[in-house]
Order: C-alpha cells, then structure tokens, then sequence
C-alpha cells in the first residue's frame, strides 16, 4: 500500500495518510513482553487529498506482505464507527482509490 501511495503523488498532486490501530478483537499477547500491554487486531487507514476525498481500508493483524490492499477497502462511515475519537470529515472518493491502483 505505501507503494501505491508513493505512486499516486505528483507535484501539486499530493496525497496525505491517517492510520491508527484497531481493537475490536481480543489478541494474544506478545512472546516474553516484559511490560502489560495490548496488541491491535488491525489498523486503518485513509489516504486522502486537501479536497477531503478519500479512500479508507482496514487490515487485518493477520494480512501479509503480498495482501490484495484493494479487497481491504472499507467506506470512512465504517472506519469512523470502529474508532473511538472523531476523525477529520471526508468522503469516499473513486478518484483516490483509482490513484492508489484499486478499481
């Protein structure tokens, strides 16, 4: 995905990204973790232009490398409903997706 994000950037043509963790699955913790903690069963992101148009995705923990990104596609409404704090208004854009390669 961060390849696809570099690639649908040109000058004047910016993109920007928001990512953050999700919690909405009870994980096992880390191998020999010295301290309490939580790990996140995925993490969003929203990579979207100054007009506010975006394209959003969730991945799961358990995604690999080569992962279709694309099939991860989710609205913002979904992404705004799974996070706990109030996320900067936008909306979902076919442009963005095409940008990042997503048909």
């Amino acid at each position: 995905m961060e390849d696809a994000v570099r690639a649908g950037v040109s000058y004047g043509n910016s993109l920007y990204v928001m990512t953050g963790p999700l919690y909405d699955q009870n994980m096992p913790a880390l191998p020999k973790a010295d301290e309490p903690h939580q790990v996140p069963s995925g993490y969003f992101k929203l990579v979207y232009n100054l007009k506010g148009e975006s394209a959003g995705f969730i991945m799961q923990q358990s995604a690999g490398r080569k992962d279709d990104f694309c099939a991860s596609a989710v609205s913002f409404t979904k992404i705004q409903a799974q996070t706990p704090f109030e996320l900067p208004a936008l909306k979902d854009s076919a442009v963005i997706a095409k940008r990042l390669g997503c048909q």
